[in-house]
């Protein structure tokens, strides 16, 4: 009987043996490696603007360190790049220098059909009012359909631009008619007053510094021809393998949205630092600019038809596919659509 149970006992610890060998140098730290972080291979979010004031959720968080708030959770840091214009901060795009921007809905449809990968996921703001054609105070130039024959200042692909194109055409003109010259808004003015040029097509709120300066008055706004949408774009590849911080920036985006409208003052105090635009000049600009950062029936339709019309001015050398270039699948993630 006891040599029955000696054997018995053997055969165990021989079988146990090797587990608690591995048992014992388990202990030791010899665990399989832990799964890699999603963000492990990402150090810095390239974040793009533009100087203008349009942008305004995007200056309040960027002075409020809400992208460094919400991004410094992975360890990631935020770098920035300000370009003049929509076309300037595309360029970039196409480079792959950036990730998430914002940008005129015509430069980023005009992106989108020369194969920038780019994905519309949001707007920034929006107003029909913040843009316009000047023509200086003493001018001749009562009305649209005079607009024949002149030296019209705008920069080329921007939604002014379009805007211009969509004024032409309502007078039966076309860009035969008249002398695009391709100016940056500031340098639209400078040219608007030197006399080069005898109208410029803009955005505020170089509007609004041009006509309290005096150098410029009002001829139309974009009312009735665009609701001039200011998108959020995101390089694909980017939130295809980050989807979720494209959801945080649209929150980020979103808190500073509803934060401007209990902060009126504040909010001109802001841009003011950020932009280098005077007080006067932002409260004159900012009431032009809805900031409703959702995609709605009434964007794609206007996104639709800035697409058709880019097409008949041949501005797009090519059809655009509005439905290809907006997602909403971030915005419905982030419970904001």
């Amino acid at each position: 009987m006891k040599r029955t149970l000696f054997k018995g006992l053997m055969l165990f610890i021989f079988v146990l043996s090797p587990v608690l060998s591995q048992a014992a140098d388990a202990k030791k730290g010899d665990f399989p490696a832990k799964k890699k972080p999603i963000y492990a291979d990402l150090k810095t979010i390239n974040l793009s603007g533009q100087t203008s004031a349009n942008f305004i959720p995007f200056w309040i968080a960027k002075n409020k360190g809400w992208f460094e708030e919400e991004f410094g959770k992975e360890g990631i840091k935020v770098n920035y790049s300000i370009f003049k214009s929509g076309p300037l901060l595309l360029e970039s795009f196409a480079s792959g220098e950036q990730h998430i921007g914002i940008v005129g809905d015509t430069p980023a449809i005009i992106g989108h059909t020369q194969g920038i990968k780019l994905k519309a996921i949001g707007v920034i703001g929006h107003g029909p009012k913040r843009l316009a054609i000047l023509v200086p105070p003493n001018s001749s130039i009562k009305s649209a359909k005079e607009l024949k024959g002149k030296r019209i200042a705008t920069a080329k692909g921007s939604t002014a631009h379009e805007l211009l194109a969509l004024v032409l055409k309502e007078q039966g003109l076309g860009w035969n008619d008249v002398k695009v010259v391709n100016l940056q808004p500031g340098d639209a003015v400078i040219a608007l007053k030197t006399g080069d040029v005898d109208a410029a097509s803009i955005w505020e709120p170089t509007v609004s510094e041009a006509v309290l300066n005096g150098i410029g008055k009002i001829l139309l706004d974009g009312t009735g021809y665009k609701l001039g949408l200011s998108l959020i774009i995101v390089n694909s590849e980017f939130a295809a393998k980050y989807p979720d911080l494209a959801v945080r920036y649209l929150k980020v985006i979103k808190r500073a949205s509803d934060w401007r409208k209990k902060h009126a003052r504040e909010t001109v105090e802001i841009l003011a630092k950020e932009t280098k635009y005077s007080g006067e000049v932002l409260k004159a600009a900012l009431p032009k600019i809805i900031t409703d950062v959702r995609i709605t029936d009434k964007t794609f339709a206007d996104l639709k038809k800035s697409a058709t019309q880019l097409r008949e001015s041949e501005v797009l050398k090519k059809d655009a596919d509005i439905d290809a270039l907006v997602d909403t699948q971030y915005l419905e993630k982030a419970k904001l659509q």
